[in-house]
């Protein structure tokens, strides 16, 4: 898929504009980047902070992808751009939930990955104080499931230049879950 179809699939062409050309990618760009479980252990000192942590779960019908977000409910615009994001990593979603416990949740029927959007739903998931910029670009393990952290809905619609940093937190999940298919 090139550039300018990712861009027509979340129909942000003809609108948006690259302002300066892509560098191209290195060889460390294109493999995952995988932490060591050491680089991301979590400080656990309040387990009971993840159990009431209200988070909104959207899943893949085929349940390989489960997309977390500290949001209650979407708004119109963010709703569209998640539907386009689905069009665009070939995936059909089920129907929101909120959710009390995420572990009881991902335990139930483990995904293949999990997509962590936005800094609340990254930090709350691996118990970490650590920046949203921190976090994303490499994949790390939550209870032996890969994690990838990358904007949340609102962010991506105020901050139009972070799409393409979140189209690589994504390019980069979909290269994760193809090796679990190999």
């Amino acid at each position: 898929m090139t550039r300018e179809d990712m861009l027509r699939e979340l129909e942000l062409l003809p609108v948006w504009q690259l302002r300066n050309p892509l560098p191209a990618p290195t060889a460390s760009q294109t493999l995952p980047n995988i932490a060591e479980p050491a680089d991301i252990e979590p400080e656990i000192e309040n387990l009971e902070t993840l159990a009431t942590q209200s988070l909104m779960h959207i899943s893949s019908e085929d349940g390989n992808w489960l997309f977390i977000m500290g949001n209650q409910a979407l708004l119109a615009d963010e709703a569209q751009l998640f539907k386009n994001i689905c069009k665009a990593i070939r995936m059909i979603a089920m129907p929101e939930q909120i959710v009390i416990n995420t572990l009881t949740t991902i335990q139930a029927k483990p995904p293949k990955i999990i997509i962590a959007m936005g800094e609340l739903a990254s930090q709350s998931l691996l118990q970490s104080t650590q920046p949203l910029t921190d976090l994303r670009g490499k994949v790390m393990k939550y209870h032996n499931i890969c994690l990838i952290a990358t904007y949340d809905l609102a962010h991506l619609l105020q901050h139009l230049p972070d799409k393409a940093k979140t189209w690589d937190d994504l390019r980069l999940a979909m290269h994760t879950i193809q090796d679990f298919k190999l």
